[in-house]
């Protein structure tokens, strides 16, 4: 398949330039969102309209008083997505995704997440990811739980990402919301008959914690902005990606460790889907 070398020249002389500020977005060599007819809400606080906020910080009260923000309308926004400016995505995967050390393989039979890519240069996104069917390959009855989880195999986890290269390459680039290196902690757990016998023997004390970051190809249909992407974590890990900051590409060695803090793997490949309708792609000068 192609990766990603997404929105011709045509497509950006819908946006009226102008619209972009001081900076063409042809001299942004960034990775940069864009969406034909995505909906974006809009918020009110006080009788002032606050246009092309998210979703999420509309109903979160992102105001100087927590809830004093309403939702008004929505509206179509074709073009790059500017700063303060986001489109809700949903994500699902249709095989299983797996955390993979040298001594033990975490399976879960899928994985679905909400969230909103931004605008931003690059662009950018923050996901609630949800695991579920997670259990340790070859060891019976070993279950895979998020902290406070037990007995659900579900896995949740809050991360960002930005938009980044790899090897000449567009990729989605994940990292904990809250900054730092620390994912999620996981609750190892052997269930016989719903009653907890023991702690599954992975060489960890039962809860073990995922910390790093990982990178995903992008992986649309075609050039041009499509109604259903995906998102390729592959089973060889991008160890090193290109992060677009301040006005320049800097080099950032990245890895993923779990199950006693050894090196780790993700893998799988989810869907993705504009939540309210509408295309989405990545526009970049990056690419050849």
């Amino acid at each position: 398949m192609r990766r990603i070398q997404l929105i011709l020249v045509a497509a950006l002389a819908t946006l009226g330039i102008s619209a972009l500020g001081a900076t063409s977005a042809f001299a942004v060599p960034a990775p940069l969102w864009f969406v034909e007819g995505a909906q974006t809400y809009h918020c009110v606080e006080g009788g002032v309209h606050h246009e092309y906020e998210t979703l999420l910080d509309c109903l979160a009260g992102s105001g100087p008083v927590a809830g004093e923000w309403e939702r008004i309308t929505l509206t179509n926004v074709t073009g790059l997505l500017q700063l303060d400016e986001g489109a809700e995505i949903l994500s699902l995967s249709l095989g299983a995704f797996k955390l993979s050390t040298a001594v033990e393989t975490i399976s879960c039979t899928h994985e679905h997440d909400e969230g909103t890519i931004e605008g931003g240069d690059p662009g950018k996104n923050h996901e609630h990811v949800v695991f579920l069917g997670c259990t340790v390959e070859n060891r019976p009855h070993c279950d895979v739980n998020g902290v406070g989880k037990l007995g659900t195999q579900t896995v949740e986890v809050d991360v960002a990402s930005e938009l980044a290269l790899a090897g000449g390459l567009l990729v989605v680039l994940f990292e904990p919301l809250n900054g730092g290196e620390d994912f999620v902690e996981l609750e190892l757990t052997s269930l016989a008959g719903g009653a907890v016998k023991e702690k599954c023997a992975t060489g960890t004390a039962g809860v073990t914690e995922v910390k790093g970051k990982v990178a995903a190809f992008v992986e649309p249909e075609s050039e041009a902005a499509v109604s259903e992407g995906t998102l390729e974590f592959p089973t060889t890990a991008i160890s090193e990606v290109e992060r677009w900051k301040e006005g320049s590409y800097h080099s950032e060695k990245i890895s993923l460790k779990a199950l006693g803090l050894v090196a780790a793997t993700e893998s799988g490949i989810t869907h993705v889907w504009l939540h309210h309708g509408g295309r989405l792609g990545v526009h970049c000068r990056c690419l050849g």
